[in-house]
């Protein structure tokens, strides 16, 4: 029971397929989700965090971070979380040396739209 409506439970397992759809029709064919990673560095100090849908596929990784509320400037809105994708890119890339980062995708869940950030080396765009 999570107190939502029938219409509201059908609205996100639409969305819940359409963002399947399109990261699958990315080139991505695993999915992690809820992906527990963590860093220790070598004073001891971790680094841990939970990545909402990490995609994985032959060419390489895509990080999903889903966000809620209303957000009707995106653009603006992904340079603020700017700060929290780079640390979850460190992580992925240190948990998964032999795979690529190809980027970092924002599922704007209220407003049903995907910002994507593509990955150079070393940096979010």
């Amino acid at each position: 029971m999570t107190g939502l409506s029938e219409q509201t439970l059908e609205e996100i397992a639409i969305q819940a397929r359409t963002l399947t759809a399109w990261i699958t029709n990315q080139g991505y064919d695993l999915l992690h989700f809820e992906l527990p990673v963590q860093d220790v560095a070598a004073d001891g100090s971790e680094t841990n965090a939970i990545i909402d849908l990490l995609a994985e596929g032959p060419s390489g990784l895509l990080i999903v971070d889903h966000k809620s509320g209303a957000c009707p400037d995106p653009e603006a809105r992904f340079a603020i979380y700017q700060p929290q994708l780079a640390a979850y890119a460190d992580l992925i890339r240190k948990a998964w040396p032999l795979k690529h980062l190809n980027g970092i995708a924002i599922n704007w869940m209220s407003e049903g739209t995907v910002s994507l950030s593509r990955m150079p080396e070393g940096g979010v765009t």
